[in-house]
């Protein structure tokens, strides 16, 4: 039985956006860990546009930061 699901993301790189969002990604050191830091951020409501309560939405960085930092990946 696999312990592990491998997802896959494609870059159109003629694509100016999809270009700049794989360029940024790609500084942001292990890619893997960032995506599922990102897909944490948006499952906790962290995200300013998520439609969650006034109090979320006003999350100081400091504490997201430490919340994404706490997940172990």
């Amino acid at each position: 039985m696999k312990k592990r699901k491998v997802l896959q993301a494609s870059f159109n790189l003629e694509d100016t956006f999809e270009s700049e969002l794989l360029t940024y990604a790609l500084t942001q050191g292990d890619v893997s860990k960032y995506i599922k830091r990102l897909i944490y951020v948006d499952k906790e409501g962290f995200r300013k546009d998520s439609g969650k309560p006034a109090e979320v939405q006003t999350v100081e960085m400091d504490v997201l930061r430490e919340a994404m930092n706490s997940v172990s990946l």
